[in-house]
């Protein structure tokens, strides 16, 4: 397989874990695991570094020796923060490293061809991102982003207070990279309690 460009990955864990009764998604256990442990084991071989997007106060994110950074003063705008952020981070810190991928930290199944797949998507199409893709359905949070995006993000981060990230994406023509979605979801996300119990029994199933 080619080289892959330097490329950072950004773990979304920014959110509000509003469906979540109030905790801290990321931290929660999934399996023998948190959901913010699995992203890291699965996305650090893919990417030269990894980067944690949060804004909550728990000291339980430095385990992981990874930067932390949370939205500054787009706050709550949407995850196109947390995007804008990690870029922002890049130019001061790694300017060598033009890429970023973006992952959703509930997202737990993502797939180990997430980063390369991207990649190869976006050098066939020449775009200057790409969107991951799934049975029929964009997943625009799981994305790979050139670090050249980073003037349009920030004009958009202040001109609009709300603002979707697919809707952002789709404006730009971003390209798709296609996975299967059988038998499972690589894309699937879990937003509420009974979402996690029903994947762990699933898993707890297929375990035996």
């Amino acid at each position: 397989m080619p080289k892959l460009p330097e490329t950072a990955g950004i773990i979304l864990a920014g959110g509000r874990s509003s469906r979540m009764q109030g905790s801290d998604k990321a931290l929660l256990p999934f399996g023998k695991v948190t959901f913010i442990e699995n992203a890291v084991i699965r996305l650090s071989p893919q990417c030269h570094l990894i980067l944690i997007s949060s804004n909550s106060e728990d000291t339980s994110f430095r385990q992981f020796d990874c930067p932390i950074i949370n939205d500054g003063p787009f706050l709550g705008r949407s995850p196109l923060a947390g995007i804008y952020a990690a870029m922002s981070w890049l130019g001061e810190h790694r300017p060598d490293i033009q890429w970023l991928t973006s992952i959703a930290v509930d997202t737990p199944f993502f797939p180990d061809d997430f980063v390369s797949r991207l990649h190869e998507t976006q050098k066939t199409s020449g775009k200057l991102a790409v969107m991951a893709k799934s049975g029929g359905r964009q997943h625009p949070v799981n994305s790979l982003w050139s670090v050249k995006l980073i003037s349009q993000l920030k004009q958009t981060l202040t001109e609009n207070s709300h603002l979707s990230i697919s809707r952002w994406l789709q404006e730009r023509d971003c390209a798709e990279a296609v996975w299967d979605h059988s038998p499972i979801d690589p894309f699937m996300n879990i937003n509420t309690p009974e979402e996690k119990r029903a994947i762990e029994q699933l898993l707890n199933k297929s375990a035996h």
